[in-house]
């Protein structure tokens, strides 16, 4: 509905649960879509249209805070071709996966257990683009890198997350940003 608002071109980035559902997992659920900038007043007007028609009131807003790999931009993926003037771009299914263990939510590591079972993440990928793009995250890197464990134990064993908590740097042990 946002679409048939818009009379010209206009682009989003879709994150996390939203990215999730539209690209990955057609049956996660999210209560809102959140965008990796604020929209365009364009765009905004577009959504208050589409609410006011369809009479859903799906939040539609930047993303105060969000932890993505270095290069996710490099990685977006188009969803919604069909859509005339609304360009929809989510992050690919590793940088979606990897934005959201920062915050070590069970819900989060449920959502891309049930993702990769879908359309399985190559580990190589995955740890790979974790121990390269991930080291600039603000917070408890420690913390971080133990969901980030969590996540290979429970996507490929507890063989496998052994192995790669051996591989995260001693480093970052402990540091905080």
């Amino acid at each position: 509905a946002v679409d048939t608002h818009l009379s010209s071109p206009q682009r989003i980035v879709i994150l996390g649960g939203g990215a999730l559902a539209l690209a990955y997992n057609s049956d996660y659920r999210t209560h809102d879509i959140d965008l990796w900038h604020t929209p365009s007043q364009k765009v905004s007007r577009a959504c208050v249209a589409a609410r006011e028609e369809t009479g859903l009131h799906v939040p539609l807003e930047g993303s105060g805070v969000s932890d993505a790999p270095y290069n996710s931009e490099d990685r977006l993926v188009r969803v919604l071709p069909e859509l005339r003037h609304l360009e929809v771009l989510v992050f690919d299914q590793y940088d979606v996966s990897l934005s959201k263990i920062v915050r070590g939510f069970r819900k989060d590591t449920d959502a891309i257990y049930e993702t990769h079972l879908r359309n399985p993440l190559d580990e190589t990928t995955l740890v790979d683009r974790y121990l390269s793009e991930m080291d600039h995250i603000t917070g408890n890197l420690q913390a971080v890198d133990q969901h980030f464990v969590i996540l290979i134990d429970l996507l490929y064993g507890p063989v496998e997350a052994d192995r790669v908590r051996d591989m995260l740097p001693v480093r970052r042990k402990g540091k905080h940003r």
